[in-house]
């Protein structure tokens, strides 16, 4: 059996490759607008919608965060920056997967096979070490990869805020955009005491209630790989 590495980075390859360091990516999501710009080691995140009648634009990178309305700066208190800063982060996490696979704070271990749907799939799991691994570091994930095309089709996680919960998203739609490849999903939600490693059985037996769709809509990519 291939190892979890080796599977990760096969689907890596085949979602974008290079195209995940050196693109600028435009989507839609939720009546949000999303860009994405990442040239290296350098990124660029601006969200911008209208409410109540106000447009809200707001941009950060690395190390800094803005927000605009109706084009003026405004003052965000800082537990609201890192609200935001995570919003905005997470639609790009789910969005790029399997991108972010391989930073150095994500620990990969092969789980076996499983049946979805008549389709075999490796069962990969990730789990976070605390430095390096987000706020989030307790959450732990499960993707499958078709044992044929080595292509991440599904995933699921179980997390720790807000009480808990487990979600298992059944992708959808897979299809390219020049040279990236993006998927929708159905968003399942399950028994948060159940084991998430346990989720593509919970699935079969019909256990989990739908809960929403993650759409993408509108989107561009334009590569920055250099010439």
């Amino acid at each position: 059996m291939p190892s979890a590495q080796e599977l990760i980075d096969k689907a890596i390859s085949l979602h974008g490759g290079e195209l995940y360091d050196y693109s600028d990516i435009s989507l839609s999501f939720r009546n949000k607008n999303y860009r994405s710009q990442r040239e290296g080691g350098k990124f660029h995140y601006e969200r911008s919608f209208e409410e109540e009648g106000a447009q809200y634009v707001d941009l950060m990178n690395s190390d800094s965060f803005e927000r605009k309305i109706n084009g003026e700066v405004v003052a965000v208190p800082d537990t609201m920056v890192r609200k935001y800063r995570n919003s905005i982060n997470s639609v790009w996490y789910f969005a790029l997967l399997p991108y972010k696979l391989n930073d150095a704070a994500v620990h990969k271990k092969y789980l076996g096979l499983s049946e979805i749907e008549g389709k075999s799939y490796h069962k990969v799991e990730v789990t976070f070490q605390e430095e390096g691994g987000g706020e989030d570091h307790q959450d732990i994930f499960v993707y499958f990869i078709d044992t044929q095309s080595g292509t991440m089709d599904h995933l699921a996680y179980s997390y720790e805020t807000d009480g808990g919960g487990l979600r298992f998203r059944k992708g959808y739609n897979f299809r390219e955009v020049n040279g990236m490849r993006f998927a929708d999903y159905v968003n399942f939600k399950g028994d948060p005491k159940k084991d998430v490693r346990d989720i593509d059985k919970a699935y079969f037996n019909q256990e989990l209630d739908t809960l929403s769709l993650i759409e993408l809509e509108n989107i561009e990519l334009r590569s920055l790989l250099p010439q």
